[in-house]
């Protein structure tokens, strides 16, 4: 199975520098000290994103055949990264290589071991299983819907709790009959019980304090950064994070007295999925939120 594999998982790397373009030059130099990234901090680094798949890939690195460096913007996952690979043959050449003689980046000693999922790019890459990237999107696509949608989600539940209530059931030999009125019972009970929960939670008769926009929501023409309006009150960076990441992503500014954010990618094509991902306007945590690029 690993030897199919064309991601690597790089351990014990340095934490700094937190510039992931400065991170990668400084990896780069590890594994090759002339690796033309590394020797001229002018020329940009090729970015080969699955948004802009299937054109002509650029190497990060000629001699190992590196297509790709992504690393975690989480501090504890700051000192790991992933390493793609054009074939799974060079992954393991990279890999046979750095067992007689450890990679050292800054006094560093690297663990490296395959990674127990291939990275995205390198499942659009493999011609081998047609349709498999689609479905990752897909099924994505679906959770973050379900994120946003409290009731979608919890029907969702409801319907993956049933299924299992189902399955027991018939295993303990009860008819159909009997099955499907099980089920509903517990469906029912479900249903009350999130009731009780709704009415406990009621608001009161105070008007609402969560600001709302004056302005008419203008889109402005694509970049690489998002503006997130009308965020609810106590939003956290980390919850705004779980809902916006997905590749690319660099970072987020907060500013809660104006209950907006301002997300940043690597690419104009990596804003544009996670936006259109999201769809126009969408419900998230009581609120309808307003995506746009910003200026």
């Amino acid at each position: 199975m690993n030897g199919n594999i064309k991601t690597l998982h790089l351990s014990n790397l340095p934490r700094r520098p937190e510039s992931i373009p400065n991170f990668i030059r400084l990896l780069l130099k590890a594994i090759n000290p002339v690796n033309e990234y590394a020797l001229s901090p002018s020329l940009d680094l090729p970015t080969n994103t699955t948004a802009s798949y299937p054109t002509e890939l650029e190497l990060l690195d000629s001699k190992n055949n590196i297509i790709a460096i992504s690393r975690s913007h989480s501090k504890k996952l700051s000192s790991t990264c992933f390493i793609t690979f054009v074939t799974a043959d060079d992954a393991k050449v990279f890999l046979e290589t750095y067992k007689s003689k450890p990679l050292m980046v800054n006094g560093r000693r690297v663990l490296i071991e395959y990674a127990k999922k291939e990275s995205l790019l390198a499942i659009a890459l493999d011609e081998t299983k047609p349709g498999l990237f689609e479905k990752i999107l897909n099924t994505r696509h679906k959770q973050k819907l379900l994120k946003l949608d409290e009731d979608a989600s919890e029907l969702h539940t409801m319907k993956r709790k049933s299924r299992r209530l189902r399955s027991k059931l018939r295993k303990q030999g009860l008819d159909e009959t009997r099955i499907a009125q099980k089920i509903k019972e517990f469906q029912d009970m479900a249903i009350k019980t999130k009731q009780d929960e709704i009415s406990k939670r009621l608001p009161s008769s105070k008007p609402s304090t969560q600001k709302q926009p004056t302005h008419k929501i203008i889109d402005n023409p694509p970049n690489n950064k998002l503006l997130v309006q009308n965020i609810p009150n106590g939003t956290t960076e980390a919850e705004i994070e779980q809902l916006f990441k997905g590749e690319g992503f660099k970072g987020i500014r907060l500013v809660a007295v104006r209950n907006v954010a301002f997300i940043e990618y690597e690419s104009i094509e990596q804003a544009t999925i996670v936006k259109d991902s999201l769809g126009k306007d969408p419900s998230w945590k009581g609120s309808i939120i307003y995506i746009t690029f910003a200026k």
